[in-house]
């Protein structure tokens, strides 16, 4: 079955300029350039649609051959003393269905008829079976020689179903052959002559039988009738009526893609993107040397501590009393908590200096032509994020704040439980009472932890500790060496666990300190680093868009530029 080509092309037309104008608003978010003003508004021409307009005698049928060719339902049958003329949009273009003529009733339609035949690319003169009478002829003959539209038209030949042989080539030829008096000088071929059965038309569309259905279709006369439209169409250069809207639509969506495949908005991407990345990188490198800054100091004051429970555990002797045990033990104490006090602040002096380097290496990256370059571009080309703060910028922004605010944290933090060195007895080893709480970062301290009641606690079960050593030493002698030994291994022990408790504690100090630091600096680079990948993403997701984009319009540029060849071969036909 053939389709008439003019509203082939304008509907598929159509629909190309309709994903067109989905992929504009899809894609509008990129911000090059997708404005629907580029766009035609319809396929319609710029002089307005393509008009098909059918003229003829009243009850000649117009109304059935136009829903026939386009399926529009028509006021079939409406009194001669109401029907004006009807306009039906079929896609782009419109189907005139004009008043009856020459009717003698109605005089007035008539001149609305010519209105429309004023503005008509497309004529189709209709008649009966019964061919012109003398008032039909007459007013063929006005349009088609006297104001010389016969190049604009075709002539219809409806109801061929009330012939004595119905619709068949022998038939077609007696009223062709009839017409001859009525349309010369044209000749039935220059006037695309069509004979139609639009009943059987119907008749063919509800028919299940496919014997009578081929049949039907054969005698309606449509096939023939398309083929002389189109032909027609080809002909008289109607086709270069749409091929405007489509040249403009390609346009539009060419200058698009260029933008979209545009290599220099890549290497502007590509240059944000390794941007954010070399602040990335300094920012590692930040964070590395502040975990082994802290490291080293947190080591130190680790090795310090336990220096300080190595000399306790060595003080406690034979002869020692219990009051000198316990200053000795106090002592040892009240050291570690000024070397963590002293060590806090060249912690949070490192820290200071390490964030204020890296503010420095940041700048330098915010500072170069390099960066400047790539923001210049990206404004310029509307690819940067709108209304959004560079991340990692913004923190360094405010380094040294930040970098106060730790210490000033660590310096006022409370609640944080004390580290408490256990002095056992005998076999038995306290858990110590190491850090609980690290509070808001720091804050440890070696406070006072009752070492006094449990010196006092060893020397009720070693009640030889303060003995003179020349006593020890006869003493020794009375009990014997077993006694002597094991009297110093019980001496050992109590050694080894106070040396073991400082142990202990210093190497949770250690810990606690470097993943005190480590947590603290990640909770606040954590943001930073979330953000710059955000940005990397949307960065990344903006190219792909443009690819997609890109990819989208393409594909219609390919259906557009096919749409607009046929048009051109079927225009040279």
């Amino acid at each position: 079955m053939t389709n008439f080509q003019l509203e082939d092309f304008a509907r598929r037309g159509g629909i190309l300029l309709d994903a067109t104008k989905k992929v504009f608003a899809d894609y509008k978010d990129l911000e090059i350039g997708l404005d629907e003003k580029s766009l035609p508004k319809t396929m319609k021409p710029l002089d307005g649609p393509v008009k098909l307009v059918f003229v003829g005698q009243y009850s000649s049928g117009k109304s059935s051959i136009i829903k026939m060719l386009s399926g529009i339902e028509t006021e079939i049958g409406a009194s001669i003393k109401t029907q004006e003329a009807h306009t039906y949009n079929w896609g782009d273009l419109e189907i005139i269905d004009t008043p009856g003529i020459h009717t003698e009733l109605r005089p007035d339609h008539d001149e609305k008829t010519y209105y429309e035949i004023d503005h008509a690319a497309l004529l189709i003169f209709v008649v009966t079976n019964e061919g012109f009478d003398d008032r039909m002829g007459n007013h063929f003959r006005k349009l088609a020689i006297e104001q010389k539209r016969g190049k604009n038209m075709v002539l219809v030949v409806n109801k061929m179903d009330r012939t004595a042989l119905g619709n068949v080539p022998e038939q077609q030829k007696i009223i062709a052959d009839d017409l001859l008096k009525v349309i010369e000088p044209f000749t039935p071929a220059q006037l695309y002559l069509s004979f139609l059965n639009t009943e059987y038309y119907f008749e063919w569309q509800t028919e299940t039988d496919e014997e009578m259905k081929a049949i039907y279709f054969e005698q309606s006369g449509y096939e023939k009738f398309v083929e002389n439209l189109n032909a027609f169409v080809a002909s008289r250069g109607v086709l270069s009526k749409i091929q405007s809207p489509l040249e403009t639509l390609k346009s539009a969506v060419t200058n698009v893609i260029g933008e979209s495949e545009d290599l220099s908005i890549d290497r502007d991407i590509e240059a944000a993107e390794e941007l954010l990345k070399r602040r990335q990188k300094t920012l590692l490198a930040g964070k590395q040397r502040i975990h082994t800054g802290i490291s080293e100091i947190a080591n130190t004051l680790c090795s310090k501590i336990k220096e300080e429970g190595s000399k306790a555990a060595n003080s406690i002797v034979p002869g020692i009393t219990e009051e000198e045990a316990t200053r000795k033990i106090e002592a040892a104490q009240l050291q570690a908590d000024t070397y963590i006090n002293s060590y806090e602040n060249q912690i949070f002096d490192k820290l200071a200096e390490i964030c204020d380097n890296v503010n420095k290496e940041m700048a330098l990256i915010d500072k170069s032509r390099f960066a400047f370059r790539v923001q210049a571009n990206l404004d310029e080309k509307a690819l940067a994020p709108v209304q959004q703060k560079d991340p990692i910028s913004e923190f360094y922004k405010h380094n040294k704040e930040i970098s106060t605010a730790l210490s000033n944290v660590a310096m006022t933090a409370k609640g944080a439980a004390a580290v408490k060195v256990t002095l056992p007895v005998f076999g038995e080893l306290k858990a110590a009472g190491v850090v609980k709480d690290v509070g808001h970062f720091f804050g440890f301290k070696f406070a006072p932890w009752g070492a006094t009641n449990l010196v006092k606690g060893a020397f009720n079960v070693l009640g030889w500790v303060g003995i003179a050593l020349t006593a020890y030493q006869i003493l020794s002698k009375i009990f014997g060496e077993d006694k002597q030994k094991k009297m110093e291994e019980e001496l050992r022990k109590v050694r080894e666990q106070i040396q073991n408790e400082f142990n202990r504690g210093a190497e949770e100090v250690r810990s606690t300190i470097i993943s005190a630091a480590t947590n603290k600096m990640d909770e606040f680079t954590a943001p930073a680093f979330n953000d710059a990948e955000n940005k990397l993403d949307e960065f990344r997701r903006k190219k792909d868009r443009l690819k997609s984009l890109g990819h989208s319009l393409q594909k219609i540029l390919v259906d557009v530029e096919t749409l607009m060849n046929e048009v051109q071969n079927t225009a040279k036909v």
